[in-house]
């Protein structure tokens, strides 16, 4: 009897220049000389060792929640509801869950589940600085390259720098009656037929009724242009007759990005309009004669609104005069007795009551004697910054951040239901004054986003999971009151001014620091809204049932290794000022079990087997049994009592230059669970006379 010892590497260390012809389950050993097998040989396993990484069975049930927020602190008596995040919610399997297919059992190695959570993590975490920045990592041991736990790693976008300008296919109307019918028998079509303003539907009724927006959207070089088209005909909804359209393209990073829009042609031609940042809205939110809104939202209520236009923030022009305007809520009974007490609506901020204000009133854009020609919105953390700017883009601010700001006089902070935020241009038009035209100078969104858009997944699927959280609860991927109870919570009720940290009603806002290393969203806003102290504000991993963080349906706090149902402590990956990224640790060794069989298999020789499982020849030599001794996984080793020889069928003798090695199941496909070191021992020897 001869031994041939085969292996994959040299160690169980894994090195990244391995070819595929190293794999641990699948690789070949090629000699210097060839190696010579005498006539009528067999050929048998001696032994074999392998580093075994286990499976991990998934149903479709398995969920797990992401948060990125304030920190709650459960000692202090703290709830969510200091929070303006919301835990999202994170299926492994969503196709699964969302399908209703939960209990198709499938079993995943360590990678495998790790590439899942990774998939899983950036489709849920919803905040565009985020998205698709999040990583999951399998940890091993640096000498034997055993299965350790995970890394969980959140990265965040620094996008403050690139404009993008937005896509002409993502700008969609803001008017229901652009595109429905209001029984005049005109039938207009669906509003996804409309990008850019141009009807690219084929509808003959709608064709046939000329079908055109009162306004169009266009990129010329490196600004969009929103025109608004003169028309006779103001039949809808609006009292205005704003031509009003949002680009849902890109969301705004909100670190640090900016927008500015030029309105300097259609104020000097003394038409009303608005330069807003918002969520996206769908679907009609009331009625079809209402708003593209939240089912909240009620136009009517406060004495602020001027039309049925819904936007998170806006600047306008209305009655020549310059109004700064934002979404709030007021629980009083006793504030609009016409409608429910919680009902989102527009308020104004009054920017002329803010300390050192250059405003004493509300500015005359009729006269304007400022010159002012844009509108610049800056987005830091959670906090807005809104400018006035003349020609050369000088800035006269109109709000900003300020701590001392009383409630009345500060814009919310921007909060998960509308953490995507798009641009929103609208304008008035009538028969007798000439198109009105704005420009968009500067859009700085969150452009390495991974096919972002409220159409970019299949709605058969439930994987609408490429917008913003809000959207995505719009479509039901959650139970879409979560999005109005984040609402109602103190922070965002302008009737309480004594709830919070501070007893004012208002939030620590968090904001992009200025200085210092870890230039991350997640600071405290200092005056002038950059910050410089952690402000509690981070990622949280949520793998079980929390009542700090509300998670009543997590199950993967074992599986994924942690010894609580949540985690807060993480490490900064990096150390310098552009290191955005923080990581948590397993706390424990998830527990991975060898759910098969596995075969060894030699397949540049000429022995045959019956595999009658897949009903057919084989070249399978051996079979390792699930359990050795104690062990399930990790290293090891097998050896049989008895080695079982197979007949090579060789006449002649064979000149062998390699040996092909194939570690498999019972259906014969590669153990993609093995890892680092494989050692098969193969045995030859002449056949016994009397075999």
């Amino acid at each position: 009897m001869s031994l041939v010892i085969c292996s994959n590497r040299e160690n169980d260390r894994v090195n990244d220049s391995d070819g595929s012809i190293y794999e641990p389950f699948s690789f070949r050993n090629d000699m210097s000389s060839t190696y010579n097998i005498p006539k009528d040989a067999q050929v048998g396993l001696h032994s074999c060792k392998i580093n075994l990484n286990g499976t991990m069975t998934l149903s479709g049930n398995e969920v797990f929640y992401q948060y990125f927020g304030r920190l709650i602190d459960p000692d202090a008596g703290e709830e969510i509801e200091l929070s303006s995040s919301q835990p999202i919610g994170t299926p492994l399997s969503e196709v699964q869950y969302k399908a209703g297919r939960a209990g198709r059992f499938e079993d995943y190695d360590p990678d495998g589940v790790a590439d899942l959570v990774k998939q899983q993590m950036n489709k849920f975490i919803f905040h565009p600085n985020l998205k698709d920045k999040a990583d999951c990592d399998v940890n091993r041991d640096g000498t034997t390259n055993e299965f350790t736990g995970y890394s969980f790693n959140y990265d965040q976008y620094a996008d403050e720098t690139t404009s993008t300008v937005p896509l002409v296919a993502q700008a969609w109307t803001l008017n229901p009656a652009d595109v429905v019918s209001l029984n005049d028998g005109n039938p207009r079509g669906l509003r996804s037929e409309y990008p850019g303003g141009v009807y690219n539907g084929s509808n003959p009724e709608v064709t046939a009724f000329n079908p055109l927006l009162p306004w169009k959207y266009e990129v010329s070089g490196t600004e969009g242009v929103f025109t608004s088209v003169a028309r006779a005909n103001k039949d809808g909804p609006f009292s205005t007759e704003m031509n009003a359209m949002i680009n849902t393209a890109l969301p705004l990073s909100l670190y640090n990005g900016q927008m500015v829009v030029n309105f300097k042609d259609v104020n000097d031609a003394g038409l009303d309009w608005v330069v807003g940042l918002s969520r996206f809205c769908p679907d009609l939110g009331q009625a079809q004669a209402r708003s593209f809104a939240p089912a909240s939202y009620d136009s009517a209520r406060g004495p602020d609104a001027k039309d049925e236009l819904f936007c998170d923030y806006q600047v306008r022009r209305y009655d020549n005069k310059l109004y700064l305007q934002h979404l709030a809520m007021n629980s009083d009974p006793t504030f609009d007795t016409n409608t429910e007490v919680d009902a989102t609506f527009t308020k104004d901020l009054d920017y002329f009551d803010l300390t050192g204000s250059t405003f004493t009133e509300l500015y005359d854009l009729d006269t304007n004697t400022d010159l002012f020609e844009k509108v610049r919105f800056t987005a830091k953390g959670q906090t807005l910054k809104v400018e006035m700017l003349v020609a050369d883009n000088t800035p006269t601010v109109l709000y900003s951040f300020d701590e001392t700001h009383t409630k009345a006089l500060q814009l919310p902070p921007i909060h998960q239901n509308c953490w995507c935020l798009h641009p929103v241009l609208a304008m008035d038009s009538d028969a007798t004054k000439s198109d009105g035209i704005m420009n968009i100078e500067v859009f700085e969104g969150c452009k390495d986003i991974v096919d972002y858009g409220w159409k970019s997944n299949s709605q058969r699927s439930g994987a609408f999971t490429h917008m913003g959280w809000f959207e995505y609860g719009w479509y039901g991927g959650y139970d879409a009151s979560q999005g109005e109870l984040l609402e109602e919570r103190f922070w965002f009720d302008q009737n309480d001014t004594t709830s919070g940290p501070n007893a004012d009603g208002q939030l620590r806002y968090a904001s992009v620091p200025s200085s210092g290393s870890h230039r991350r969203i997640g600071y405290v806003a200092g005056t002038d809204g950059t910050g410089a102290k952690v402000a509690g504000f981070s990622e949280v991993l949520i793998p079980g049932v929390s009542k700090v963080y509300p998670s009543p349906d997590a199950n993967l706090q074992a599986k994924l290794g942690f010894n609580q149902p949540y985690d807060t402590v993480f490490v900064h990956i990096g150390a310098g000022a552009a290191d955005l990224g923080v990581q948590f640790v397993s706390d424990t060794v998830p527990v991975f079990k060898s759910g098969q069989s596995i075969f060894v298999r030699l397949t540049n020789l000429s022995q045959r087997s019956m595999n009658a499982f897949k009903g057919s020849q084989s070249q399978i030599i051996a079979h390792l049994p699930r359990f050795d001794g104690q062990a399930e996984t990790g290293r090891l080793y097998y050896e049989p009592s008895e080695i079982m020889w197979l007949d090579l069928d060789n006449a002649q003798e064979l000149k062998v230059s390699s040996f092909d090695i194939s570690m498999v199941y019972v259906n014969e496909q590669y153990v993609r669970s093995l890892t680092g070191q494989t050692i098969v021992v193969l045995a030859f020897r002449k056949k016994p006379k009397d075999a």
